[in-house]
């Protein structure tokens, strides 16, 4: 009987013993065994820092292949050819150009796909309108046609607003020689050099065709800025303005939106 009783005893306070460590681990059990919302947030944020590095290359990746497809230094199959082994090996950005002519079953639509993505949240100013005359091969007569331009005052503001360029970098000469230009351009036309910008305005004409057809491509680009390439603000094919002023009056546009200011 004492020895039934004296086990009772002991299972009692081994019982005793073990009830607050059982507590505690219940309690740890609550707060770190299956995450709750601050854990759940903690796994999220964890590596927040990696994630926006990753994002910012990510975009960065993205936006190179857009460019190399926009100056045509790559065609439209074979960027998303790149962006789909790039994703498949990990690469981050390029999800939807490798989406683009639905996932490569229509190649046909790639390009207008990209082009639609390039467009996204596009911080150029609106297409400006005239009236141009082009020649008419089949009716053999010179019509004036609306074709649309982009502004050099406009498009300055908008790459100047975007942050793309800065007005110090137009307005400061590179080298002595473009500073012995801008002083000579400047006194020629009796300007003040401190409130004008120099650029230059270019008309190139490209093969687009096999059978000799060219288009002109009328861009500008800034002196001030060596490594800054042309931007384009219009096109027209060769054969709608030969034998006619459209060449002359899409440079006269250019030359009146130079006065604005």
């Amino acid at each position: 009987m004492a020895s039934e009783t004296t086990q009772r005893r002991k299972r009692r306070l081994a019982k005793l013993a073990t009830e607050p460590e059982q507590a505690s681990s219940s309690k740890s059990a609550r707060t770190i065994g299956t995450p709750d919302e601050t854990e759940l947030v903690k796994s999220l944020t964890k590596n927040s820092d990696d994630d926006l590095g990753l994002e910012k290359g990510g975009n960065i990746f993205r936006n190179h292949l857009l460019d190399l497809w926009a100056k045509n230094k790559q065609s439209a199959k074979t960027i998303h050819e790149i962006a789909d082994l790039s994703q498949n090996a990990g690469a981050r950005g390029v999800q939807k150009i490798a989406k683009v002519g639905a996932s490569g079953k229509h190649p046909q639509n790639m390009a207008r796909d990209l082009l639609r993505m390039a467009l996204v949240n596009c911080t150029l100013p609106p297409l400006y309108w005239a009236l141009i005359p082009c020649w008419n091969d089949t009716t053999s007569t010179c019509d004036d046609i609306w074709l649309p331009f982009l502004l050099p005052h406009e498009l300055i503001c908008a790459l100047i607003s975007s942050g793309s360029i800065g007005m110090a970098m137009l307005v400061n000469a590179c080298t002595d020689a473009m500073k012995n230009l801008q002083d000579e351009v400047c006194n020629k036309l009796g300007k003040n050099k401190d409130t004008h910008i120099i650029f230059g305005l270019h008309g190139d004409g490209v093969p687009m065709q096999k059978n000799g057809q060219t288009v002109e491509c009328f861009s500008l680009n800034f002196p001030f800025i060596p490594a800054c390439e042309r931007l384009l603000w219009g096109v027209l094919e060769k054969r709608f303005f030969a034998n006619v002023g459209a060449g002359a009056d899409t440079h006269s546009i250019q030359s009146s939106s130079c006065s604005f200011g």
